[in-house]
């Protein structure tokens, strides 16, 4: 709406491990509108049971990035 202004964006975040590479960024464009970019590669690979938890926690990473709030305020 207008009136309005972003007062918090989510933190940019560069996430890599063995298994493949997460990245995301949000910019405020001069015209007031958000880009968002993501990048999520994950190759095709046999995850063996002994890397089960190190790829949950790439996972787990991953998640947190993605719930980062962008906070929007109408005065």
């Amino acid at each position: 709406p207008e009136g309005g202004s972003f007062v918090r964006l989510p933190e940019p975040a560069h996430i890599p491990s063995r298994f493949g590479v997460y990245q995301l960024r949000v910019t405020l464009r001069g015209d007031g509108a958000l880009e968002v970019h993501r990048k999520y590669q994950v190759p095709e690979q046999r995850i063996m049971p002994w890397e089960w938890g190190d790829f949950l926690a790439f996972l787990g990473r991953v998640d947190l990035a993605e719930q980062q709030w962008i906070e929007y305020v109408v005065k």
